[in-house]
């Protein structure tokens, strides 16, 4: 989180520079950049820009399942610095429970994640999910049979990156600029 990062480097440049009783100042700093970094809530899914790579939270402190064509090794050391977690890739485990093309994945909170390339999949997972990642293009009768989030790519064929968050209200999408 940007807030987290500047006190917690103001605070180190505070005890590098002051001399005696002003670098208790940094401590300061350091010591409220661990509240305000926990304030920020951490991503429930994980999105590639092109929605070849989804990364799903199953449960606090379980590792990252992870469902790609091909994994893409810096999306997902990316989104474990977002965790805070070691950078171990290998470590992370698959998304189970896929079935030709359809796959299906709990997400803290409660959530289901469906992710599909097939269109005549979406029926059975916007019954079955509260988030659908459709890797191709929605349309809007896609939508308006969907009481699932349903996210895919825009008219252009892309997606940009983003993450999702299971709130009290739902779920919320994050796309990084």
């Amino acid at each position: 989180h940007p807030a987290m990062l500047l006190m917690a480097g103001a605070g180190l440049l505070v005890l590098a520079l002051l001399k005696a009783r002003w670098r208790v100042l940094g401590l300061g700093f350091l010591a409220l950049a661990l509240p305000v970094g926990a304030l920020h809530p951490q991503p429930d899914v994980f999105l590639s820009r092109d929605l070849r790579n989804v990364g799903v939270v199953p449960e606090e402190g379980a590792p990252l399942l992870v469902l790609s064509k091909r994994r893409d090794r810096f999306s997902v050391e990316a989104w474990l610095q977002a965790m805070g977690r070691e950078q171990d890739v290998a470590a992370q485990r698959a998304i189970l429970g896929c079935r030709e093309g359809l796959c299906f994945a709990e997400a803290r909170g409660g959530g289901v994640v469906a992710i599909t390339e097939r269109r005549a999949d979406l029926v059975d997972a916007c019954q079955r999910a509260t988030v659908v990642v459709l890797r191709a293009e929605v349309l809007p009768e896609d939508q308006a049979g969907c009481q699932a989030l349903l996210v895919g790519w825009g008219a252009d064929g892309h997606h940009p990156a983003a993450t999702l968050r299971n709130t009290q209200r739902g779920w919320t999408i994050l796309r990084a600029e």
